[in-house]
C-alpha cells in the first residue's frame, strides 16, 4: 500500500482510496476511475466497466485487456500470469500500467464486462 501511495502521490490527480472491509467494495469500485487488485476486486471491476491493473499475490499481472481478459479470468486476477507466489515488480511497470488503463475505450470496457456476464452463465 505504502509504495502505491508513494508513486501516485507525485500525481496530484489521483486520489488512493483503500477498501478495508467488503461492505465498502461495490461504493468505491463504482466511484473509481480504475482499479488496482486481486481476485474479486478486480473481477468486480471488469464486470462494472472499469480499467483494472491485476496486482496480488503472484505480481503484477498487468492492464486486463480485451486480449488478456481471458488469462487473468482462467488465473482468478491473482496476478503475474504464471507468477510465482511473492513475486515482485517495479512501481515502473505499475505505473506504466496506471497510463495505459486511463487510454482504455469505452467500447474495450463494455466488451470485458459481457465477456464476464458470459462466462458466468456458463
Amino acid at each position: 500500500r505504502l509504495r502505491i501511495g508513494v508513486l501516485l502521490s507525485k500525481y496530484s490527480e489521483y486520489q488512493v482510496d483503500y477498501i478495508s472491509s467488503e461492505s465498502e467494495t461495490g461504493k468505491l469500485i463504482e466511484e473509481a476511475d480504475l482499479i488496482i487488485g486481486a481476485g474479486i476486486t478486480a473481477y468486480e471491476g471488469v464486470l462494472r466497466r472499469k480499467p483494472v491493473i491485476v496486482v496480488g499475490d503472484y505480481g503484477l499481472g498487468g492492464l486486463v485487456t480485451p486480449d488478456t481478459f481471458r488469462k487473468h479470468y482462467n488465473n482468478r486476477f491473482r496476478g503475474k500470469i504464471n507468477g510465482a507466489r511473492g513475486e515482485s515488480f517495479s512501481l515502473e511497470n505499475l505505473e506504466k500500467e496506471i497510463h495505459k488503463g486511463f487510454n482504455l475505450t469505452f467500447q474495450e470496457l463494455q466488451m470485458m464486462s459481457n465477456q464476464t456476464i458470459t462466462l458466468q452463465n456458463i
